[in-house]
């Protein structure tokens, strides 16, 4: 169960990028954030074709927003739940660590995975990228550490 809320998180972390790259339109006739009825549409100069397609985008777009708000409130609420909070500035430094020795777990998998594989080159390199996580999740641990009872 975990993991499926862990990967539902993933995916659903993914998606809110692509909605932070969608711009909200104002409109500035009646109706705002609503599909613009096409019998106003074709008033101003457009034919029925242009309106439709353009009542289809706005209604895209609407839905879109809605989706991403959604998202929004589901990651709000969920990470207010969890204990992960880069917000403070001593326990951040733990989390990059634990975060940095993870990766660094990960891509040492797949590299030894591609390495027995028969792709020698791709795997020393992953094996690089993997020791470079686990330092930065050594040094960000330290620097947990110093923060957390260090006398400054």
């Amino acid at each position: 169960m975990k993991i499926r809320n862990l990967v539902a998180t993933v995916v659903v972390a993914l998606f809110v990028q692509v909605g932070f790259a969608i711009n909200s339109v104002k409109n500035t006739v009646a109706g705002n954030g609503v599909a613009l009825p096409i019998e106003l549409a074709t008033g101003h100069g457009m034919t029925r074709s242009e309106a439709k397609a353009i009542q289809k985008l706005e209604k895209k777009q609407v839905r879109a927003q809605k989706r991403v708000a959604l998202v929004q409130k589901y990651l709000a609420k969920n990470m207010a739940k969890k204990a992960i909070d880069f917000k403070d500035p001593v326990n951040k430094w733990l989390w990059f660590g634990v975060f940095g020795w993870g990766a660094g777990l990960v891509l040492w998998i797949i590299a030894a995975a591609v390495v027995t594989g028969g792709g020698f080159l791709g795997g020393g390199f992953l094996g690089v990228l993997a020791s470079l996580a686990w330092l930065f999740g050594t040094v960000a641990f330290v620097i947990w550490l110093v923060k957390k009872f260090g006398d400054a």
